[in-house]
């Protein structure tokens, strides 16, 4: 018979089971009990008293180097701190292993001390390098890659151009002298006999050991150094397979009927548009603001105008350049010691009369010239001393011939000073050879002044807060009254004060910072349409004085300079100079490629007419071009007037229609380009995923950069921004081919943010000194990190133009030797010209006819515009129209999209709408090429297309297996938390598993869309799946499931753009004292000073750079913190706080390593989150679940309130009404409920128990049916008799209501039986890992080739003799 049990109670209200009714063994049961009562007891007591310090003692033993497993079996160890631990004792291990392979040398030569170096750089290695010998490969691969990539990259770097054998040797020897000794190398891992197979170490001492100890290094090195040059092979050999499969899709039979059919399809769609534009106003007017072209006749044309925008940008860059290096060696002439203040002044002055030296000299004729020309050598005398006397250029050759191009050192006011004057003399002839932008006269004029010529400009006109002094004024006034007074025409003081207000007033050629947009607004080309290289006018020098004239002159008639006006007076005069010009020269170009493009069409298409058409005359509205100066040859010519508006018309300013709003406004889309700024620009993680996921575009259309195109195209990009001498000149040329073909510098996100704060400084100026705020952050647009930023985008579009270029040449050369046609359309007005200058059908130009063109019979004219090569200008061209429309381009951004991007919601707007416009046009141009007759042409429209389909849908997919299977988990795991547990705006992204738990479970993923461009494409139909897969799975509700899955995909691609703005979410938060993301920035109750505090903390803290180390502490002022801890008014970034809490900077009782986020930070974990731009996720289901209880009792409660609250209402409710109403309140509870059936569902998929997932209900409390829903039974509302009695009782201020009781009953019946939970599913089993099922495969695939080789010979043997009989007997 079975003993009794006994019951008991500890001290703590425990109940025990004692299965013994044995006094003795229930009183030693009990007393072992309460020990572990009591030493729990200490250990909270412990951690509640000061002693305790979770940042030393507890946290360092949950999170020892060595990973331990934590409190609940999950592995503490973040993979981020993995990944830095590695990276860091890669670092470490080179100088240490380069040391011990010294020492071994000594050693094994017999130099006794050589132990002992090998023992101080052990003993170094020890001390510096963390231990990560359990941390596996997110640990081991940084290692490797930082251990043996800096000094394989340096060597292929230092070796230049040197053989391939040559490179992989010296890389061998680098990376063998930094391996570890005792390393195993792949062969002795994987390979049963390696060649390079390592010695054991353990039993060998002194030479023996030493000798060993070498081999083993080399061999490593060996082996490293095939990894090295396997990579850029990897690159290559990814775009081999691409091209390899689509040349062999290409020629089977049917792919270009396919092509032409589904290009058809393409045709007729555009067919139809064109017919509902003609047919329909609406259409006619919505249609043009959703594409490039707008309202103009074709692309063509819109490609002229954009091309002037472009013009502008490759002046203002070349410009750039110029100012640049004239402005940083000037500055380090007066930093560098050597320069005292007379010093500095002279330079100045000899500055100045090198580029403008006919400011010294009074009048125009030939004397006057050649004083000019004196001064300015005279000048350049004292530059090319200053630079020997500074130490800028060493050599004893420099002289008044040397050419700039030839001193190549990092600073030199002559050089400097040289290519500034030549941009003005070339600017100059380009203007001179154009004589219908100039005024009769002026092109002698210009000729006369090469070399001195330079515009005047003014503070007055450029300068907001510009204010002349009351000395000045008097003697303009007195001036502008003595000059009436001589021409016969004496006036009043009032009078002269009245012109000169007008002077000022009238304002001038608003261009001080040479950017594109000031440069193309209509008003500024109109302003200088009479040709700015006139006389000037306003010579009076106390005018001049007045108005604050920009020059580098010590006097400006009787007014004093200081050193700062004159020197920032010199580099503004400059850049006006240049920018006039530029202007005048990107106007001209653009109405002269208009007049060829408009000669080329046919009579019935041209745009600019001579006379009037007869549409005129039947209510088409033509308008007249200004038969005026400065509108070359298309002066006095008709044109329709919508496509005249459409070629003036500029960016559309949304809070210039505001009216007295508009600085308010302006001020406020100026402050969110600001803030996103902040969290991009200024971010170190945003730089690198601007970099990486940028590489996304060019695959996308199938191209796939060699590692050498790679690494030649990082070079000229990157090298520009941090080049220590000037760029070399065949660089300079690519380079500025790159900008004037609109390859690079169109920036989607930065164009955007530069966009609207730029408006902003323009619509604020004189406020309250917002102009200057918006305006100094314009000026940020050129600075280190936004160059970076467009860096970042610039490089892949340079690589994809190289590529497209290079590929199209491959095809034409191919076709010229088969002596067959290859005919292409001409896309933009240069290639029509091109094409008509050889005869050629511009809509149908053969390639090979255009290859064969004798260099020899090309015009001078054309030579000097298109270069001495037809085919590749023509190639060229082609290869920037693909990169310009199938990379995102902030420049092509459609009319309704800018005005988007100037209203107060949406984050980002041009990007996305950037990535849909790109996105259709690879996929379209990928048919177009489809369809082609010519095999080679079809097979690039296939590279383009599985591009476009790898990186949308193959790669994303991809890393997700791939991280299942490296980390053993499983999607199901991925798909549980996407759909129950991720944020809303991450629910449809790509999740890559990065760690689980000893059970396979996930603990850590990372949110990999950031880096993926095009998922943004894939997220509508991850929507619908979502969709589909939280919904019922019967035939009746699929209609709902598909439209809630169809609104689902429309929020998705709508989110961008109708979101909530991240600044005005702060704003509201503010307000609210709860962000978007349910974190409270103030508690409930706060004082009114608090929480204003608190509001606007977290306003400003949006405008603090993310990379930032520390913000704003929202819940603690500096009023506050004054009285015990000013720190404390901070809340440290995770990376400062990580770093400084390891390097006990600050005492751990005022700073610990858990955020105030409950974050235990990890400093390795946040220096690799900032530096890879990588951001790890843990699931936190526990947590995660219990926001999805809250969640969830909120909508019960909610469901249940539109039914329950008929109760409380006194008007009439006829029967209908309670029925809907009650009906409606069970639908809302049923959605609410299978959600919460999933979300419990999912956190079984995760890991979570049953009794895990129990609690977590409990401790949030409250939420009504939990248990059937977690047993997956649906209890509907019933009807309650409380409200059925309460709407039929009767009063004298409520109306008696009769309550449909049947089909109240009925519904509730139907629903029990028909509104089903989705099932449970069935739990997967769980897979190794690869980690440890890849080696056991590679040695079972290894074991296998002899055998394989073997049974081949074999075959071949007998295949051979087979052969060979049958010779014999006369066969085959």
């Amino acid at each position: 018979m079975a003993e009794l049990a006994t019951f008991k109670y500890l001290s703590d209200g425990t109940p025990v089971r004692i299965n013994s009714s044995d006094p003795d063994v229930i009183a030693r049961t009990l007393k072992e009990k309460e020990l572990e009562v009591a030493q729990k007891r200490r250990e909270i007591a412990f951690k509640a008293s000061p002693e305790f310090q979770p940042s030393e003692s507890d946290f360092v033993k949950e999170e020892s180097l060595l990973g331990d497993i934590g409190e609940y079996g999950e592995a503490v160890m973040r993979t981020g701190g993995r990944a830095g631990r590695g990276a860091l004792a890669g670092l470490v291990a080179i100088p240490t292993e380069l040391a011990s392979t010294i020492g071994r040398g000594l050693e094994a030569a017999g130099v006794e001390r050589g132990a002992n170096v090998v023992a101080r750089a052990q003993s170094v290695q020890n001390a510096f390098a963390p231990d990560i010998s359990d941390l596996g490969l997110w640990a081991e691969v940084p290692k490797a890659l930082v251990q043996f990539g800096l000094p394989g990259a340096a060597v292929f770097k230092a070796l230049g151009n040197s053989n391939k054998a040559t490179k992989i040797l010296a890389t061998a020897a680098a990376e063998g002298l930094v391996a570890e000794e005792d390393m195993k190398s792949f062969g002795d891992t994987f390979l049963p006999n390696p060649i390079t197979k390592t010695i054991e170490l353990e039993r060998l001492e002194g030479q023996e050991r030493a000798f060993a100890a070498l081999y083993n290094k080399g061999v490593n090195g060996l082996e490293a150094a095939a990894v090295m040059a396997g990579i850029p092979l990897a690159l290559t050999g990814a775009g081999a397979v691409i091209k390899t499969t689509a040349k062999g899709a290409a020629l089977v039979p049917g792919v270009k009927q396919v092509g032409e059919g589904i290009n058809l399809v393409g045709t007729g769609i555009s067919k139809a548009v064109k017919e509902a534009e003609k047919r329909s106003r609406l259409v006619k007017f919505i249609a043009p603001k959703f594409r490039f072209r707008g309202e103009l006749p074709d692309t063509v044309v819109a490609e002229i105008k954009a091309l002037k925008a472009t013009e502008l940008s490759a002046l203002a860059h070349a410009n750039l350049i110029a100012l640049s290096d004239l402005d940083k060696t000037f500055k380090q002439a007066i930093k560098s010691g050597n320069a005292n203040g007379s010093d500095a002044e002279k330079v100045l002055d000899a500055l100045n009369d090198y580029l403008y030296p006919t400011e010294r000299i009074i009048g125009n004729d030939a004397a006057a010239k050649a004083n000019a020309l004196t001064l300015q050598n005279n000048a350049a005398k004292v530059l090319i001393e200053a630079d020997r006397k500074f130490g800028f250029v060493k050599s004893d050759k420099l002289s008044l011939n040397t050419k700039p191009e030839n001193i190549r050192t990092k600073y030199s006011l002559f050089r400097s000073a040289q290519n500034a004057r030549n941009s003005i003399d070339e600017y100059s002839k380009q203007i001179a050879r154009d004589p219908d932008m100039l005024p009769e006269g002026a092109q002698e004029t210009i000729e006369g002044q090469l070399g001195l010529y330079g515009a005047t400009q003014y503070r007055a006109f450029l300068e907001d807060d510009y204010i002349p002094n009351a000395e000045d004024t008097n003697r303009a006034i007195e001036a502008i009254m003595r000059g009436s007074e001589s021409m016969g025409y004496p006036i009043k003081r009032e009078e002269a004060i009245e012109q000169l207000v007008s002077i000022k007033n009238k304002g001038g050629f608003i261009n001080k910072d040479l950017t594109p947009r000031d440069l193309i607004d209509e008003a500024t080309l109109k302003g200088i349409q009479q040709g700015p290289l006139k006389a000037k006018t306003l010579e009076s020098p106390a005018i001049k004085a007045y108005l604050g004239e920009y020059t580098g002159r010590k006097n400006i008639g009787t007014k004093v300079q200081t050193f700062g006006e004159r020197q920032e007076g010199l580099i503004a005069k400059t850049k006006e100079t240049l920018g006039r010009q530029s202007a005048i020269i990107a106007k001209s170009k653009y109405f002269k490629r208009l007049d060829e493009y408009n000669k080329g069409l046919p009579d019935d298409r041209k745009m600019f007419l001579d006379t009037p058409p007869v549409e005129a005359a039947m209510g088409v509205r033509y308008a007249q071009v200004p038969n005026a100066l400065g509108f070359g040859p298309l002066k006095g010519k008709f044109v329709r007037e919508d496509y005249l508006k459409a070629l003036e018309q500029q960016n559309f300013n949304v809070a210039q229609s505001i009216g007295i709003f508009q600085p308010f406004y302006a001020a406020l889309l100026g402050a969110k380009g600001m803030y996103q700024k902040a969290q991009t620009v200024y971010n170190p993680s945003g730089q690198i995923r601007n970099v990486t996921s940028a590489l996304g575009f060019t695959a996308f259309n199938g191209n796939i950069p060699t590692g050498k195109e790679a690494i030649e195209t990082f070079r000229l990009i990157y090298g520009e921004l941090g080049a220590k001498q000037p760029i070399a000149a065949d660089r300079k040329k690519l380079l500025e081919e790159y900008v004037q073909r609109g390859v690079i510098g169109t920036q989607a996100q930065l164009g955007e943010l530069n966009s609207l704060i730029d408006q902003a400084a323009e619509s604020t100026k004189g406020i309250f000194g917002l102009g200057r705020v918006f305006k100094g952050s314009s000026n940020q647009s050129k600075n280190l990190a936004a160059r970076l930023y467009s860096a970042g985008d610039d490089v892949w579009k340079a690589m994809n133009f190289e590529i497209e270029k290079k590929k199209l040449l491959g095809i034409v050369q191919k076709a010229s030797i088969k002596n067959k046609p290859l005919t292409m359309k001409s896309q933009t007005a240069d290639q029509q010209n091109i094409a008509r200058s050889f005869g050629l059908d511009p809509d149908n130009v053969d390639l090979v006819a255009l290859s064969r063109v004798d260099p020899s019979s090309l015009s001078k004219e054309f030579v000097d515009r298109y270069g001495d090569n037809p085919l590749r200008e023509f190639v060229s061209e082609e290869a920037a129209y693909i990169t310009r429309n199938n990379i995102p381009n902030y420049s092509r951004v459609p009319a309704a999209i800018d005005a988007l991007r100037q209203l107060p919601f949406g984050n980002f707007i041009a990007y996305p709408s950037e990535i849909i416009r790109t996105g259709m046009n690879t996929i379209g141009r990928g048919i177009t090429e489809l369809s082609s007759s010519n095999a080679d042409i079809r097979a690039r429209g296939l590279e383009r297309l599985i591009g476009a389909a790898t990186v949308s849908y193959i790669v994303p997919k991809g890393l997700e297996q791939f991280s299942v299977a490296m980390t053993g988990s499983s999607e199901e795991q991925i798909d549980a938390f996407k759909r129950s547990f991720s944020f809303d705006w991450e629910r449809n992204s790509t999740f890559a598993a990065t760690r689980t738990d000893k059970d396979g479970y996930i603990k850590e993923m990372q949110n990999a869309s950031y880096t993926l461009p095009y998922d943004y494409l894939l997220r509508p139909a991850e929507a619908v799946v979502n969709a589909y897969n939280n919904g019922v799975r019967k035939e009746a509700d699929l209609q709902e499931i598909a439209l809630n899955a169809g609104l689902d995909a429309g929020a998705e691609i709508l989110s961008p753009f109708i979101d909530q703005s991240m600044l005005f979410d702060r704003i509201g938060a503010g307000f609210t004292g709860r962000t978007s993301q349910g974190y409270t920035i103030y508690p409930e109750g706060a004082a009114l000073g608090d929480r204003v505090w608190a509001g606007m903390a977290h306003v400003l803290n949006g405008f603090i750079p993310a990379g930032s180390p520390a913000e704003l502490n929202t819940k603690m002022s500096p009023f506050d913190t004054a009285n015990f801890d000013p720190l404390r008014s901070l809340t440290l970034g995770n990376l400062t706080q990580a770093a400084v809490t390891e390097a006990g900077l600050i005492d751990p009782t005022r700073l610990s390593r858990i955020s105030e986020r409950r974050k235990k930070l990890d400093v390795y974990d946040e220096a690799f989150q900032a530096a890879s731009g990588a951001k790890f996720i843990e699931t936190q289901v526990k947590k995660r679940l219990g926001y999805k209880v809250q969640e969830a009792k909120r909508e019960f409660a909610a469901a249940r309130k539109l039914y329950e609250d008929l109760k409380k209402e006194s008007g009439a409710r006829i029967p209908e009404e309670i029925l809907y109403r009650f009906k409606k309140s069970n639908e809302q509870r049923f959605k609410k409920v299978r959600d919460l059936s999933v979300a419990f569902d999912d956190a079984r998929t995760l890991g979570l128990n049953e009794e895990e997932i129990a609690t977590v209900v409990r401790d949030v409390g409250g939420l009504d049916g939990w248990r059937s829903i977690f047993n997956h039974v649906y209890i509907p509302i019933a009807p309650k008799a409380s409200v059925s009695i309460e709407l039929y009782r009767a009063a004298v201020d409520k109306r008696r209501n009769v309550v449909p009781i049947e089909q109240m009953q009925q519904e509730f019946a139907r629903s029990y039986e028909q509104d089903v939970l989705p099932a449970r599913p069935i739990p997967q089993p769980m897979q190794p890992d690869l980690t440890e099922t890849v080696p056991e495969a590679v040695r079972q695939t290894v074991e296998a080739i002899p055998n394989q080789l073997s049974n081949l010979r074999q075959r071949a043997s007998q295949f051979l003799r087979q052969q060979e009989e049958e010779k014999l007997l006369g066969g085959s």
